[in-house]
């Protein structure tokens, strides 16, 4: 499985998340689904809100 970031969307229900990557220019085509518990969603989320921000901050000291 490959994505960007941007292409990823969350749905929570429950105790269950599916992280969806859709299609960057068809937004209806799906590309890739995978259902985890909430927890371990919430957990990536994290992460990759603090490897976006780690990106920003190398492109600004270049």
């Amino acid at each position: 499985m490959k994505a960007e970031f941007e292409d990823l969307y969350f749905f929570s229900s429950g105790k269950a998340t599916d992280i969806v990557c859709r299609d960057p220019v068809s937004h209806d085509e799906v590309r890739w689904q995978l259902h985890m518990a909430s927890d371990d969603a919430r957990e990536l989320a994290k992460m990759i809100e603090s490897a976006e921000e780690e990106f920003e901050i190398l492109m600004r000291d270049l």
